[in-house]
């Protein structure tokens, strides 16, 4: 048995780094060779919409064909990279449908589908390569026969997150940004005759107490046309299955780390294979807590974003600065030489921008008050603006507590 770290749940030894909210990723131009598998509640009842444009899909202007059990539907596609958003036209010859993508990642995200005039939201889908010689598209109506398995005796579920997108969320900072998911795969062995069972925790950490390492219980649930696997221990994953056949399909994982802390996945693919062990057991991703945000520096790097500046050399200052404290968030060193820039430092642009607070914060944390830059400048040398004053007696005072 596998399981992540404990301790660094229970210590929140390490910080997570965090995404920035305008991240640079590339959504898919064209459909060539993909495929697309659409996620719905469980609720719905209906299996979820397929469309697989196969390896060699001949694509002329975004258009593209696919057959289905209503005969043959053409598709167009449009992608507007700034905006990481799509549309998706399908038509046949007793269905009609544009759906609304947008996109969370290069490949994953959440989408809007109107399907003979009737309106369906907050879809999941994702967008993978296909190996297919038949061009498919399977309505989210269509049977398909019951998909979604009754037991998972016997079986070992994997679930790999290698093109998924994830994100932490706590108490400070409820809405991160999405990024490109680095978790390592989920694998739960089933026992061969049950579909619920516990995995003692056993792990030699010195002398903690092992009272804190209660057993996982781990069970599984078929619901309509998607399913659940729960695993409750000292953490709390939740995962739904939505299935494309008996033994694939997409997977959205939630983890409750600690109270107010968590971890969310999707986009995630599943595999469900023959297994002959007894016995059940997990293994579980790494999953660190963040470590407490700096509510502070958030609120300083949000107010610099929106500043209105007139001048070049203002808006070079600007530049610099909203990169350097972007990295310190992120775990970078507070005097971190900012890449060309003339070998800089924050607390340089802080001081050159004339903005107090950010001088103010920096030198609370840390900042070098005898920096120079490549040429020789100091960060006195910089001070300018209508500030000037206030900030030379910040840097007047701290010079003097460290005498």
């Amino acid at each position: 048995m596998k399981l992540l770290p404990l301790y660094t749940v229970l210590a929140l030894a390490s910080q997570f780094v965090f995404a920035d909210a305008d991240a640079t990723y590339s959504i898919p131009t064209e459909l060539n060779g993909k495929k697309l598998h659409f996620s719905y509640s469980p609720a719905s009842k209906m299996t979820p919409l397929l469309i697989d444009l196969g390896k060699d899909s001949k694509a002329v202007n975004g258009s593209y064909t696919a057959e289905g059990e209503r005969g043959i539907y053409t598709l167009s596609y449009q992608a507007d990279e700034k905006k990481k958003t799509a549309k998706l036209i399908v038509n046949g010859k007793k269905d009609t449908g544009t759906i609304d993508l947008k996109f969370e990642g290069d490949a994953v995200g959440t989408a809007h589908m109107k399907w003979n005039k009737i309106d369906y939201y907050h879809l999941k889908f994702r967008i993978q390569d296909s190996t297919a010689t038949h061009k498919t598209l399977q309505r989210m109506d269509d049977p398909v026969g019951d998909v979604v398995p009754r037991t998972l005796a016997g079986k070992k579920v994997v679930i790999d997150f290698k093109g998924a997108i994830e994100k932490h969320f706590s108490q400070e900072n409820e809405n991160p940004a999405w990024q490109p998911s680095i978790s390592s795969p989920i694998v739960i062995q089933f026992p061969a005759t049950e579909d619920s069972y516990q995995v003692p925790a056993v792990i030699e950490l010195g002398n903690l107490p092992p009272e804190i390492y209660a057993n996982y219980t781990v069970s599984y649930e078929p619901i309509g046309t998607a399913a659940y696997i729960e695993i409750r221990g000292p953490v709390i994953f939740i995962i739904e299955l939505d299935f494309a056949d008996t033994e694939t399909g997409l997977a959205h994982v939630e983890a409750n780390l600690r109270e107010g802390y968590g971890w969310e996945a999707k986009g995630a693919v599943f595999a469900i294979l023959p297994s002959n062990a007894q016995t059940g057991d997990i293994e579980l991703p790494d999953l660190t807590p963040p470590a407490e945000a700096d509510t502070e520096l958030d609120g300083l790097i949000d107010a610099l974003s929106r500043s209105q500046y007139t001048t070049a050399v203002e808006k070079l200052y600007q530049r610099r600065l909203l990169s350097a404290l972007q990295a310190i968030r992120e775990g970078a060193d507070v005097n971190m030489i900012i890449p060309n820039a003339n070998g800089t430092t924050a607390l340089h642009n802080a001081c050159g921008l004339s903005h107090t607070e950010i001088v103010r914060w920096l030198i609370a944390h840390g900042a070098d008050l005898e920096a120079k830059t490549a040429k020789g400048a100091t960060v006195d040398d910089c001070v300018g603006g209508t500030n000037a004053k206030p900030i030379r007696k910040l840097l007047q005072i701290a010079r003097s507590k460290k005498k």
